[in-house]
């Protein structure tokens, strides 16, 4: 009588010539770091597609396995989902110090090779040699069961304050929801484990007759690589908006940000 999506996402992989080769890897599943892990033994550059909280993640493990790496960004900073500018730059240094290639606004087009991969060429025309290719560019919202049954999806699937989708006795949660973020006071993609866990949780009091209201969540990322902490919640970059303050300080290596919204925080770098 009542149903739940909790379909989660799914790796987003653009579509390349030559992506069938030998050594194209995503980074998803267990099965995945397995497959990519058995693969290493005769690995000696890779290139990593996506230079988010994955791709990074999945960098530092390679470097220290003694893979030579090259990072392509689409964007124009890595780890842009969860950084500022600044901090982005930095983030930067810090891999480039670590013997780490990053190339940012370009995409790559092409995986080269015969059965194995031997390179990628970039959409510029420029070629990157490399015998591993692993794209971790991030998920998608598994909504196409959504779609096909009507229910009303933006980026993800919409739900209100009690997780129920415009399709009567049909709740979302988890990875999949576009839900209310209480910073942006809107509905936005925030697929991270707590906001799941609280989401789904409210599906299923609502589900049961109890009444419940999702409190909202926000974006939330923590990452230690290379011997550096970083943490982000909320709001990155404030609108042009008088009713926005911004605190910030850098000192050497460190970096401290705090954005206020009617001397409330919205958000934070560190």
């Amino acid at each position: 009588e009542k149903l739940l999506l909790a379909v989660g996402g799914k790796p987003i992989v653009p579509r390349m010539r030559g992506d069938g080769r030998r050594g194209v890897f995503t980074f998803t599943t267990l099965d995945d770091a397995k497959a990519t892990d058995m693969f290493l033994d005769n690995a000696k550059k890779a290139v990593v597609i996506g230079g988010g909280l994955i791709g990074i993640s999945v960098t530092e493990a390679l470097v220290k396995r003694g893979v030579d790496v090259t990072v392509v960004e689409m964007k124009e900073t890595i780890l842009n989902a969860i950084m500022d500018q600044q901090a982005s730059l930095m983030a930067e240094e810090v891999l480039r110090q670590e013997g780490v290639e990053i190339i940012t606004g370009h995409t790559v087009v092409e995986i080269s090779g015969g059965d194995r991969v031997e390179g990628v060429i970039l959409d510029n025309g420029d070629a990157i040699a490399c015998d591993l290719v692993l794209v971790a560019i991030g998920v998608s919202p598994r909504s196409e069961l959504a779609v096909d049954a009507g229910i009303e999806v933006n980026r993800g699937i919409v739900v209100d304050r009690h997780m129920a989708t415009n399709r009567p006795n049909v709740h979302a949660c988890g990875d999949v929801a576009e839900a209310y973020d209480f910073v942006y006071e809107q509905n936005r993609l925030t697929p991270i484990w707590p906001n799941a866990y609280i989401g789904g949780r409210i599906a299923g009091y609502n589900m049961a007759g109890v009444e419940t209201e999702y409190p909202g969540g926000t974006a939330m990322n923590s990452l230690n690589y290379f011997g550096t902490n970083i943490t982000s919640a909320g709001m990155l970059t404030a609108p042009d908006d008088e009713s926005y303050e911004v605190i910030s300080k850098q000192k050497d290596s460190m970096y401290q940000k705090v954005i206020l919204k009617d001397d409330f925080i919205v958000g934070i770098v560190f």
